[in-house]
């Protein structure tokens, strides 16, 4: 009895420790980039994470204002153009014999295909589920910021709910946390980076429309790995089906080719194959986080499964086995 009402107060409370857990991922990165700004200009931690926000979010409004506004100027141009390549699509199948209609569509709705791209860009709940994205992303920057200023002050807070027998260990723990989560993120963005750019410069040549809009959400959605580069395929390949077939199917490979060069290439070169987690069970792992907290729980679920890798291979493999192990990230 007890476990199931722990279970469902966990289960009730998913979102809001996943808010947090986002926040402490965000100090984690912003502690480290604020103390190699220190090591470099000698500036006081304060002084320094200052600096670091500052930078960032000048970096970020330099390139909201050089590609943001044109991105979201597209956007009433995707959905355009995937209604368009839809109607295309099941013209097609029609002229091959089946009747898209009959899955569930009329004749006179644009058909089940067109009219669930439709649902999905306007309905009420797509609406309001920005705006709780938002809403968190708010909560998850301003605490990851108060984190970052006084990380100690946090970290020993919690570690003194522990014996004390075990705390230097814990310490030990969080190091190795820090230590992993900041080398994915960096990998994460530098991959992020990579794919945008070489699925946007690949549409570009390949003449598909909206290509700036494709390659941004191409490199956004690489920040899941695995499923997100299967999630951008789909406008990519759709939009390019306007072109024709054989557009399709050079976009096909260009995305393929994009993540194949982060996978093997890019990502070795940054190192962060140490921090590299089975794709089984990152999968497995996405789709727990997708059940539990929707797309902001898919896109958390990685870094939630290196912290919990971590915390198994030290807390239990190490210290109740006694096996040797090498430790994700190091």
């Amino acid at each position: 009895m007890v476990t199931a009402l722990v279970t469902a107060f966990f289960w009730f409370v998913s979102h809001g420790l996943l808010v947090m857990f986002s926040a402490a991922v965000l100090a984690v990165v912003l502690d480290g980039l604020s103390g190699w700004v220190g090591r470099y200009t000698r500036l006081p931690h304060g002084l320094a994470l200052t600096a670091t926000v500052a930078a960032i979010a000048v970096g970020l409004v330099a390139v909201l204002w050089v590609g943001g506004m044109r991105v979201s100027n597209q956007g009433p141009a995707l959905r355009s153009n995937l209604q368009q390549s839809i109607g295309h699509l099941e013209n097609r199948l029609k002229t091959m014999g089946v009747n898209p209609n009959a899955l569930g569509g009329s004749a006179g709705s644009g058909g089940l295909m067109e009219g669930a791209v439709t649902h999905l860009l306007t309905s009420r709940a797509s609406i309001s589920e920005t705006v709780d994205f938002a809403a968190d992303l708010l909560i998850i920057v301003v605490a990851g910021i108060y984190f970052a200023a006084q990380p100690t002050v946090y970290l020993e807070t919690a570690i003194k709910l522990f014996p004390r027998a075990r705390r230097d260990r814990l310490r030990e723990v969080f190091r190795a946390v820090a230590n992993a989560l900041r080398r994915w993120v960096a990998g994460r963005l530098a991959a992020m980076l990579a794919v945008g750019a070489i699925t946007t410069i690949g549409m570009l040549l390949l003449n598909v429309r909206l290509a700036l809009l494709l390659g941004f959400i191409a490199g956004a959605l690489t920040f899941i790995p695995y499923l997100g580069s299967i999630v951008s395929l789909i406008p990519a390949v759709l939009i390019a089906l306007l072109n024709g077939p054989a557009t399709a199917l050079y976009v096909t490979v260009l995305y393929v080719g994009a993540h194949i060069t982060e996978g093997y290439i890019l990502t070795p070169l940054i190192q962060e194959e140490v921090v590299h987690l089975a794709p089984g069970w990152l999968i497995m792992a996405q789709l727990f986080g997708y059940l539990l907290a929707g797309v902001f729980g898919m896109a958390m679920a990685t870094p939630v499964a290196v912290v919990l890798t971590i915390v198994v291979q030290m807390l239990y493999v190490q210290d109740v086995l006694g096996d040797h192990v090498r430790l994700l990230g190091n």
